[in-house]
């Protein structure tokens, strides 16, 4: 006798199609590669995702170039927001908004960047909406993902701060 599983074809199908958009963001260039990340993290589909992700689901948030790639040792562009760290940021940082998560492809490719010992990233900007940001991107221990793992509003005071004890390896873009 068959076993029923609980499956659900839309969330099923929501993870192969995140799969697919991030492979194809990895084999763009970096430009198109930014493109196509600012395009659908201002879609609706990221509000949907935004609103309800599927357990275990990531969606590519922002894009690396290359110097950051190599300087984080990562082997794939995309940067990605799990389900989990999405909840863990709604629980410590209920204030941010989802057109503040929209931010984040040109944060990701404007900001200032700062290198923490621990081989994390840092970003900074302010330009853009007047208040300052610091989303912070870790890759795996074999560069085969990268994550946001922390996205906030900082200060100044603590941005100095973190210039202090890591290493600015990109200044404020234009």
């Amino acid at each position: 006798m068959a076993r029923w599983i609980d499956y659900h074809i839309g969330k099923h199908r929501q993870l192969e199609s995140h799969s697919l958009i991030r492979d194809k963001v990895n084999a763009s260039t970096s430009d198109l590669a930014l493109g196509t990340v600012s395009s659908l993290v201002a879609s609706q589909v990221f509000t949907d995702w935004f609103r309800q992700p599927a357990a275990g689901s990531r969606f590519v948030v922002a894009a690396l170039d290359e110097d950051l790639q190599r300087r984080l040792g990562a082997k794939q562009k995309a940067v990605l927001l799990g389900d989990e760290t999405l909840a863990k940021q709604r629980k410590h940082h209920p204030e941010l908004t989802l057109a503040e998560y929209r931010l984040l492809p040109k944060i990701i490719n404007t900001g200032m960047v700062i290198k923490e010992p621990d081989q994390r990233l840092l970003f900074f900007e302010s330009k853009s909406t007047g208040k300052l940001y610091m989303a912070v991107i870790k890759t795996t221990d074999n560069g085969a993902e990268n994550y946001l793992t922390s996205f906030r509003r900082t200060t100044v005071k603590d941005m100095r701060r973190k210039e202090r004890q890591g290493r600015v390896i990109r200044k404020w873009k234009d």
